[in-house]
């Protein structure tokens, strides 16, 4: 294992022993709770990437699968970072979803009655961190499976207050409302920060999306069906980073993102459907970077000057350059 404010390396192993170390678990903890922290946690798992995968990385042969916090080196997007750990095996997952830190294991005695000292009262809160972050990366898979696992699955995120969840569901069986509606409905209002989704089929997004009041990045690139976003979406008052790339069914943004003080990044690339934008987005004093190209089918677009005076990077309508954005 390897612990830095970059990281937590843990070892590769090819069976559920790997989430019986109490020093991996505890610093899983940490990693979750202190800042610059993050967390990978890898197995021994040979297997060919299949056809669902980007083509740059279809028929590679790989000895090891990983659920990272974040994109990991090879991962061009989130999808790919789906792709790469749908491999992990759900076997294992079952054991990490269920395992208790205090019956966990050290390679010195010592170390274990020390770290289980440190961790004292908090054993309850590690369990259901862990069984969170586990649980939310196989989510896909579980849904399409249904059944007695799928819940046992959205119930370990919902008590894991996961802090991240990236979802994508085009093409799969599980791209249905009722699964968006169930996901969105295991998410912590008070801890989800970044969440991502992708979905063909959803028209809207379910209601409660517009409570999780701590999202500091929603991305919802695209989101094909989706038609419109809630008044709501200016509830959002924590917002940096709002994505809907390529959600070209889109035909409106409310005028509510005017509401969104903290925003700084919104990105409507390739919404061919937005005939137009509102008038208060020239109000985003926090904009930095707004991304409108590709969007084919803007006929009008709202006075700009004040952020363009503030230094915010835009990308027009006609500009299709956008490959370094």
């Amino acid at each position: 294992m390897v612990v830095s404010p970059h990281g937590i390396l843990l070892p590769p192993l090819p069976c559920p022993a790997c989430f019986c170390s109490v020093f991996e678990l505890f610093h899983a903890l940490v990693s979750q709770h202190q800042p610059g922290y993050t967390y990978d946690i890898y197995t021994a798992h040979a297997h060919d990437v299949g056809a669902h995968g980007h083509c740059a990385h279809y028929g590679e042969h790989r000895e090891a699968v990983g659920i990272t916090d974040g994109l990991a080196a090879l991962d061009m997007d989130a999808e790919d970072k789906g792709d790469r750990e749908s491999y992990f095996p759900l076997s294992l997952l079952d054991t990490a979803i269920e395992f208790q830190c205090m019956e966990g294991k050290a390679s010195v005695e010592e170390d274990a009655i020390r770290i289980k000292a440190e961790i004292g009262d908090n054993n309850s809160v590690l369990d259901a961190t862990v069984h969170g972050v586990m649980a939310a990366s196989a989510l896909k898979q579980v849904l399409e499976e249904g059944g007695e696992r799928r819940e046992r699955y959205l119930e370990a995120v919902r008590a894991g207050h996961v802090r991240k969840l990236q979802l994508n569901l085009q093409g799969s069986e599980a791209d249905t409302e009722q699964s968006v509606a169930a996901v969105v409905d295991a998410l912590d209002a008070e801890s989800l920060r970044e969440l991502g989704m992708s979905t063909k089929t959803s028209t809207s997004l379910p209601e409660r999306v517009w409570n999780l009041a701590a999202l500091t990045t929603l991305d919802l690139g695209y989101c094909e069906g989706l038609t419109s976003l809630s008044d709501r979406l200016g509830d959002l008052a924590s917002l940096t980073t709002l994505k809907l790339s390529y959600c070209t069914g889109l035909t409106s943004l409310s005028d509510r993102v005017g509401d969104l003080a903290a925003l700084t990044t919104l990105d409507l690339s390739g919404c061919e459907g937005l005939a137009s934008l509102p008038e208060r987005l020239g109000d985003l004093a926090a904009l930095t970077t707004l991304n409108m190209s590709r969007c084919k089918g803007l006929a009008t677009v709202p006075d700009l000057a004040n952020l363009k005076s503030r230094g915010c990077k835009i990308f027009e309508p006609d500009d299709g350059s956008d490959d370094d954005y």
